[in-house]
């Protein structure tokens, strides 16, 4: 199940009664979509301009520009350089730099789509359907066999380890290779692996999860679950 943050409450609390999330319509949470772009079609040359003009030496030899072409055009003091030779090379390393920036940020968008399209396997009217990532949403009840990446943040109902215990790689996200012990509660590994049959035991379980808001911390997770009471 997926706990994502909400733009309303500080805390995330989802309820889960009779196999699926009750979440409350007033309450929003944000897209499992992926998004690592930093610029739109719109917003790429003023942007981008923007951020190269914060470079001490690009503001400094544009305003050298600026003073050799009043120098240039006006009466005000008398110019020996045209303003054309400062300025047409400032002009073509920052046309360099930005072509650099549109290919690095073309690359982005197409490993943001692909990661957004990955097929995942949610619960869905007693059977598990495939749903992509980017449609991943709080509630969903997902299923993910060994060596899968999660397609999101989740809290482990059940897993079919020893003991409900397993093994998570974060080595994208801090590249430790170690693997790391994780477990499912016992109430909710109990329940569930007493049902013999597919999704079953999911429909057996009333849980309530109140998890903090989101941050960077990836090391830590404070948060508490309650189990059928």
């Amino acid at each position: 199940m997926r706990v994502a943050a909400s733009d309303v409450q500080a805390d995330r609390r989802i309820n889960f009664r009779n196999g699926r999330a009750a979440i409350l319509e007033n309450v929003r949470f944000p897209s499992n979509k992926v998004k690592t772009t930093k610029y739109t079609w719109h917003s790429f040359v003023p942007l981008n301009l923007w951020e190269q003009l914060q470079k001490f030496g690009n503001f400094y030899f544009l305003c050298i520009s600026v003073i050799m072409y009043l120098g240039e055009k006006t009466p005000l003091y008398v110019g020996t350089i045209k303003a054309f030779s400062t300025l047409g090379v400032l002009l073509m390393m920052m046309t360099v730099t930005a072509v650099m920036a549109l290919l690095d940020d073309l690359r982005r968008g197409e490993a943001d789509h692909e990661i957004n399209n990955v097929e995942a396997r949610a619960a869905h009217g007693g059977e598990w359907r495939a749903k992509k990532w980017q449609d991943v949403a709080v509630g969903d009840v997902l299923l993910i066999r060994q060596d899968e990446e999660f397609p999101a943040d989740i809290v482990p109902f059940f897993t079919s380890g020893d003991g409900g215990n397993l093994y998570v790689s974060t080595a994208n996200l801090d590249g430790e290779t170690n693997l790391k012990l994780k477990g499912a509660p016992t109430p909710t590994q109990k329940i569930v692996s007493q049902q013999s049959k597919d999704l079953d035991g999911l429909a057996q379980l009333t849980v309530e999860v109140n998890a903090e808001p989101p941050n960077n911390n990836i090391h830590d997770f404070k948060g508490n679950l309650t189990c059928n009471g």
